[in-house]
């Protein structure tokens, strides 16, 4: 029998379960003696999997700031370094403390290639990789701005329609960014609960 239990429970811990069943004649029906079933509890086992030891809730953090901090145009870049390493400091230094886990069933090498490097160390690089995208093309306006200041004899003397290709292009940039960090914030959080 498998059976799923939607809690935090100790690993191997006084884990029970009492399987009870009745017939009754409707749903109001309210009858104790109709319960059939042990009234002792079962005891289960409960066996550790990679992810367990992944934090869940540090990840969503730095997934949030990271998320967060790109909304802020040119500045985004500089001010997601720090999560970005702290990020991958945890997917990538997890499995090596997993050596010195408790034996479980569920610790096998395609277990630990599913759930260790496809998801959280994979995932975690391509998400920090959309990232890194998103905030770099916030700086094609100032490669524009660039560019035109080589070919116009060094001089930031722009016509009009330079500063409005600039002001559009930075306008769309900014919406591209916001775009990449919306997408690649929900799928990495969706990934968390999943």
């Amino acid at each position: 029998m498998s059976f799923i239990v939607n809690r935090d429970e100790p690993y191997s811990d006084d884990n029970r379960i009492w399987i009870n069943w009745g017939i009754f004649d409707s749903s109001y029906d309210t009858d104790q003696d109709k319960v059939m079933g042990s009234r002792e509890a079962q005891s289960y086992d409960i066996f550790l999997s990679y992810s367990d030891y992944f934090d869940r809730v540090l990840i969503n953090g730095l997934y949030w700031t990271i998320g967060l901090t790109g909304l802020t145009f040119w500045f985004a870049l500089p001010l997601q370094i720090v999560p970005m390493m702290a990020l991958l400091l945890h997917v990538y230094w997890v499995p090596i403390s997993i050596i010195i886990a408790p034996p479980s069933a569920n610790f096998t090498f395609g277990n630990f290639f599913l759930e260790v490097f496809l998801r959280w160390q994979s995932g975690s690089v391509a998400s920090i990789l959309a990232f890194i995208t998103a905030d770099l093309i916030t700086f094609a306006p100032l490669g524009y701005l660039a560019y035109m200041y080589f070919t116009t004899s060094n001089s930031f003397n722009f016509t009009m329609d330079v500063w409005i290709i600039f002001g559009v292009t930075s306008f769309l940039a900014y919406l591209a960014q916001l775009f990449l960090v919306v997408i690649v914030d929900v799928l990495a959080i969706w990934s968390l609960i999943a």
